[in-house]
């Protein structure tokens, strides 16, 4: 199957599964609802949740079984977006050709509405796939991806983007190391978290996930670096 056909599929299954998790816009309270909504399907590639998937795969499972589990990273990541997106961050009134959360609703809703994505990824992590057969790969890939996105992870990288541009007060370093260490973790740590997330919830053993992690931390940085220079 042709790349793009590939990934035009499984965006339809990521969305289709992303339908039956996210709340509706009418559920109580409908305006916070609304603009989760608005953030979640505003479009976007679905990487993280296809890189979960195609590991999984890889390893010999049907991805549908973990298809569920894959949207939490989608969840979490665009939490991410909705919070880099505010004014005292990166102040982008479009996202994906759409108004900002911010724009649309106001920022603090969208504060709220990231709030809530994080708490809902994570829980949905916690929970697919179902059955008690699977609550110890649940519990490992939780802890894993929760890992990943901490200070020392994905918030870490992004704080570090901070300091390096000077909108907050940071200590002088060596610019390449610095940069090397943003690409890691502001986009890098998900990313990882995603292929690992795959291995994970397939059971495989240590050397084979560690194979995996690799892959995860490479593809990552290439793919910061590759989104930088098209800024």
């Amino acid at each position: 199957m042709r790349l793009d056909r590939l990934l035009a599929d499984e965006r339809d299954r990521v969305e289709s599964a992303l339908s039956t998790l996210v709340p509706g816009s009418g559920e109580w309270p409908e305006r916070l609802h609304a603009a989760v909504a608005h953030a979640v399907f505003a479009g976007g590639k679905r990487i993280r949740p296809i890189l979960a998937r195609l590991a999984y795969q890889a390893t010999g499972g049907d991805p549908e079984e973990i298809c569920k589990a894959a949207c939490g990273l989608e969840l979490i990541h665009t939490y991410s977006l909705v919070h880099d997106d505010l004014p005292a961050l990166d102040n982008d009134t479009l996202r994906r050709g759409q108004p900002t959360v911010h724009v649309a609703y106001d920022e603090a809703t969208a504060i709220l509405v990231g709030d809530a994505l994080l708490t809902e990824g994570l829980m949905v992590l916690a929970k697919y796939p179902e059955g008690d057969s699977w609550a110890t790969r649940r519990a490992d890939a939780t802890a894993m991806v929760a890992e990943a996105i901490s200070s020392r992870g994905m918030i870490g990288g992004q704080m570090e983007d901070l300091e390096a541009t000077g909108q907050v007060a940071g200590s002088p370093e060596n610019s390449m190391l610095r940069l090397e260490r943003i690409h890691r973790h502001k986009t890098g740590c998900l990313l990882r978290a995603s292929v690992e997330l795959g291995a994970i919830l397939a059971g495989v053993g240590p050397d084979e996930r560690q194979r995996f992690v690799i892959f995860g931390e490479d593809l990552g940085f290439a793919f910061q670096i590759s989104d930088d220079l098209l800024d």
